[in-house]
């Protein structure tokens, strides 16, 4: 496993994993006028932020099966729990477990209801914290073929990984290894790999916090909503179900 690998792994997981449960309703939102919604010109760092973050945004898909075997691991902890305690417990897991499976579901549809947002949140942070040079260089190593196999080892090694703790073993086809050594020997990728090592404490940090606030506040009202509308179709279809009579038809977020 290359440097490189060990390097940036944690990080591009934890930003997916963060990503993907992340969106906001838009169809609601008050739409302002044209001139309101004129935007600056942007910067060449905040085209490449956007850009970078779209690239990463690009490969969601590939880690939803991931994201899908974490909540059943979180079920089946849930479910034995439940057994164990019995009674009202149990009643409470058998009524409820199906929401576990609403609340993923929702999290992928308003993700994927939202990208732009995220791009223009996390774009914007990146611009901040990096160079242009620095950015060019992290675009050009995702548009490579190692930005395509490191999502798609990532997923093969997801099973191991979780029943043994481990982190993953990459094995780079000649092509993406020529890229990652591209990047580690030139000046934007030494500069990027620098600046990242040194950014520490990014919990205090105002910026990076006031990036993940944003995140959230984009996400989680178009989350609620969808998760409660997912979550009441069903109770309704039960409930329909229990009185002999046909449930009605589902409510739409966007």
């Amino acid at each position: 496993m290359t440097k490189l690998s060990l390097r940036l792994a944690a990080p591009v997981v934890a930003l997916a994993a963060t990503l993907t449960f992340a969106g906001a309703a838009q169809a609601d939102l008050p739409k302002a006028p044209p001139a309101a919604q004129a935007e600056a010109p942007l910067s060449d760092a905040e085209l490449l932020g956007r850009h970078i973050v779209g690239q990463a945004l690009a490969h969601v898909d590939d880690i939803k099966p991931y994201t899908t075997m974490l909540m059943a691991v979180a079920q089946a902890k849930m479910k034995a729990e439940a057994e164990k305690r019995g009674g009202t417990y149990l009643m409470a897991y058998e009524r409820f477990s199906p929401w576990m499976q609403f609340f993923t579901d929702a999290c992928f549809d308003e993700f994927d209801n939202d990208r732009p947002k995220f791009e223009r949140i996390v774009g914007g942070w990146l611009a901040k914290k990096y160079t242009v040079e620095q950015l060019q260089a992290v675009s050009d190593l995702l548009d490579s073929p190692a930005g395509s196999e490191f999502y798609t080892q990532l997923m093969a090694q997801a099973p191991n990984m979780m029943a043994k703790k481990s982190t993953p073993d990459f094995k780079w086809s000649p092509a993406a290894q020529a890229a990652i050594n591209r990047f580690e020997a030139s000046h934007g990728g030494k500069g990027f790999l620098e600046r990242s090592k040194g950014m520490k404490d990014l919990d205090k940090d105002p910026d990076t916090l006031n990036m993940l606030m944003d995140v959230v506040a984009a996400y989680m009202p178009g989350l609620a909503k969808s998760w409660g509308e997912k979550a009441e179709a069903a109770e309704d279809a039960r409930q329909a179900a229990l009185a002999g009579t046909p449930p009605p038809p589902p409510a739409t977020s966007h």
